[in-house]
């Protein structure tokens, strides 16, 4: 997740920063876990802390030799390691950009924040500290400072660390506006249709129940759910069904389309179930810590201790190589992948792995030795190719080197040319690495253990157990209620409304009527003018004059209350519905306080409510009451 950021005012906190920094440091875990773990030996003199460690008193002692020296070590390192998102150091950079740009030196702070990026590329942190020191700088700076609020935002939905919460905290927004607008929606319905319904209701059981039983008996039939206690959620799809045959046709395929959202329900409620588990088992966080640049001793420590616990999962043997490799010991690495090999002979990733250890102690022929059994095995890996072809450079063997590079090039071109994109001037061997999908695949659902062999989907959805069964079953239900109302009200498409009074009125009560939209009054009076006594006519224009009002006052109220919702209740679905998602949006993204809410983030700032948020709750605001008024009446 994107960290929140404090503001460092002065020179001697920034200095302070950077000593808590080095002072939380995953080095200073070393002793306790060797204590916990006699067995542990790390060697990590060539660690990325220990450079950052140097880096840091370097530039405490005001030396910017060694501190560009240590720099560049943990640049050069990061590509051999194939270790691209060195989120850690990257975050501290970010921070130190923090400090120096609150203590007014922007130039130097936009510096911190480039090279934060540069470690650690999907770091969100570090495109929001460029945004701020855009902001400072003025001018076109606002512009610059938006194109990086959206990278930001980018960033996280990329990242491996932030990515599987940012992803997750959209899809959960997404499904909460649609929901609350969804409820909306059916309560717009009820307002629109509910007298018809109450009067068609009357037409058939008035003469045993009366006119105030017939009403207290359709508002018992509207909230049904609620007296059968299937919870509130219930009523929107409800209200839909009830008055589906009352709807124009734009409103019938928006509560059709509602509807069908139901079968979304329950699988996004397992599958989000299974995410919040999966997130919460220790070793998957500290297997995820392989390709995020989080790692430290503890994540090696819990992965040793997985690994014994279940000796047959090569995929945990396997990770704890590449951790080994990732805080430095090559030495521990490469035995790790010789012990894989011994147990799994035909792992040619592991292989290759063990290739690259001996690439980066300088041992050609010993990584030669390793790329050539791989492709023996299987000609058809690229990368092997490629690695191949970066052996026989160092070997001046350069025929040798165009022809593999040659091979690589025809299998998987692009997997080359991304490759090289990541190291950038640096010259590295390409490590087979469990991305973010094959980790997660391996602890999918399981707040501790692990599955056996990875899933073949990432999440899997049961119908029949849980809500599942339900949440298919209720649009079946729906549409049976619709299909029973069709039939047994077969005559209700004749009830209208009076667009004038409002009054409900149908074939049954007023025979004749329905001419031109209006009552058997109304129509004589406005459109016949005829046989109208002035006592009648005054009685019908005042109440005429109250429906006006009224009907004007609820648009009003609605629209300022939820934008969309005014135009909605007037007959607009589709534009209402439209201002409606935006307006909800915003209050989801602020309530929630959901910072990866596309594109709130667009406009976002650190210390205060996204600002996307505002502007576009404020516009939305702006066109519901002023770029629409209810439709004229007469």
């Amino acid at each position: 997740m994107v960290r929140s950021v404090r503001k460092p005012c002065t020179r001697l906190l920034q200095i302070a920063v950077m000593a808590l920094i080095v002072g939380a440091s995953p080095l200073t875990h070393i002793s306790d876990a060797r204590a916990n773990d006699e067995s542990v030996s790390l060697s990590l003199h060539t660690s990325f802390d220990h450079f950052w460690q140097r880096y840091l008193e370097a530039a405490a002692a005001g030396d910017s030799e060694i501190a560009e020296r240590m720099l560049e070590e943990i640049k050069r390192l990061r590509v051999e390691r194939n270790v691209f998102a060195l989120n850690d150091v990257g975050t501290s950079f970010a921070y130190q950009g923090y400090a120096l740009l609150e203590s007014g030196n922007i130039e130097q702070a936009r510096e911190h924040f480039q090279i934060a990026r540069q470690l650690s590329p999907d770091l969100p942190l570090a495109y929001q500290g460029l945004a701020r020191a855009s902001e400072r700088s003025g001018g076109i700076g606002y512009a610059t400072a938006l194109l990086h609020r959206g990278r930001a935002q980018l960033a996280a939905l990329r990242s491996g660390l932030d990515g599987p919460y940012a992803r997750w905290n959209l899809a959960f927004l997404v499904f909460t506006v649609g929901m609350v607008t969804f409820l909306i929606f059916g309560a717009l319905m009820v307002y629109r249709y509910g007298v018809l319904l109450a009067h068609d209701f009357e037409e058939r059981v008035g003469e045993w129940l009366g006119s105030r039983g017939s009403l207290a008996a359709a508002m018992a039939l509207l909230c049904l759910p609620l007296i059968l206690t299937a919870g509130v959620a219930w009523l929107a799809p409800y209200w839909m069904s009830l008055t589906f045959g009352y709807q124009s046709k734009k409103e019938r395929g928006m509560s059709a389309a509602c509807l069908l959202v139901l079968l979304l329900t329950a699988p996004f409620a397992q599958l989000y179930a299974e995410w919040v588990r999966t997130v919460s088992n220790p070793v998957y966080q500290s297997a995820l810590s392989s390709t995020t640049g989080t790692f430290d001793i503890e994540d090696v420590l819990k992965l040793r201790e997985a690994a014994r616990q279940f000796p047959e999962d090569r995929d945990l043997q396997f990770l704890l190589a590449t951790q080994f490799k990732n805080v430095g010991d090559y030495e521990l690495a490469a035995d790790q992948y010789r012990r894989i090999l011994r147990a799994f002979p035909g792992d040619l990733a592991a292989k290759v792995n063990l290739g690259n250890i001996y690439f980066a102690q300088r041992d050609w022929e010993g990584a030669l030795v390793q790329y050539n059994e791989t492709l023996a095995a299987d000609p058809r890996i690229a990368m092997a190719h490629y690695n191949k072809s970066l052996a026989h450079a160092e070997n001046f063997q350069f025929a040798e080197r165009e022809d593999a590079r040659a091979r690589a090039e025809t299998i998987e071109p692009s997997a080359v040319s991304s490759y090289e994109t990541l190291t950038g001037d640096y010259r590295a061997v390409a490590d087979l690495r469990l991305d973010e999908n094959d980790i997660f695949a391996k602890f999918v659902g399981l707040s501790e253990g692990l599955h056996e062999r990875p899933v073949g989907t990432l999440m899997g959805v049961s119908w029949s157990e849980g809500w599942g069964a339900r949440f298919i079953l209720a649009p079946l239900a729906f549409a049976a209620l619709i299909l029973l109302l069709e039939v047994s009200f077969r005559d209700r498409r004749l009830t209208q409304r009076c667009w004038k009074c409002g009054g409900a009125f149908c074939g049954r009560c007023q025979i004749g009527t329905g001419r031109k939209g209006l009552c058997t009054q109304c129509y004589h009076l406005y459109f016949m003018k005829d046989g109208v006594s002035s006592e009648a006519r005054n009685q019908k224009l005042a109440q005429v004059q109250r429906s006006s009002t009224t009907r004007l006052l609820i648009f009003r109220l609605l629209s300022l209350v939820a934008p969309g919702a005014g135009q909605i209740s007037d007959g607009k679905p589709i534009f209402g519905s439209i201002l409606l998602l935006v307006w909800v949006w915003g209050a989801c993204t602020l309530l929630l306080d959901a910072p990866y809410s596309i594109p709130s983030g667009l406009f976002s700032t650190e210390s205060g409510p996204p600002m996307t948020v505002a502007v576009a709750m404020f516009v939305t605001l702006i066109i519901a009451n002023f770029s629409s008024r209810p439709m004229a009446r007469g």
